[in-house]
């Protein structure tokens, strides 16, 4: 626990001080994915997730924020817009997760709306 709440606060300390929107999109992110570890997935969405805006590239990009979004909509219970961001996750083909060669964010975004039909 120690290390995420170090995590937190470096994140929240990166998204104040970033120079242009990727790194805040990419500090944002990760404080979002931060926040997931301790099932806060209100303050995920809120403080991470709502706010980081990425371009839609390939690698970590806006799909990638979108299959976290819809992490949390599940966790929180709301199907409904869990659903959503999948599907829009699931349009930015050259989206992924991790890292620039990440897994699919696409690919993950069409399994987990196969598995809430």
């Amino acid at each position: 626990a120690l290390l995420y709440n170090r995590a937190l606060a470096e994140f929240r300390l990166r998204a104040r001080a970033a120079t242009d929107d990727g790194e805040r999109g990419a500090a944002l992110l990760n404080l979002g994915v931060a926040y997931m570890h301790f099932r806060a997935y209100d303050k995920a969405e809120s403080e991470g997730f709502a706010r980081a805006g990425l371009p839609a590239v390939t690698g970590v990009s806006q799909g990638t924020v979108l299959y976290y979004r819809g992490l949390c909509a599940l966790r929180r219970g709301n199907p409904a817009a869990a659903r959503s961001a999948f599907e829009q996750a699931q349009a930015q083909a050259g989206s992924t997760l991790d890292s620039g060669d990440g897994p699919s964010a696409a690919s993950a975004a069409s399994r987990m709306l196969k598995a809430i039909e």
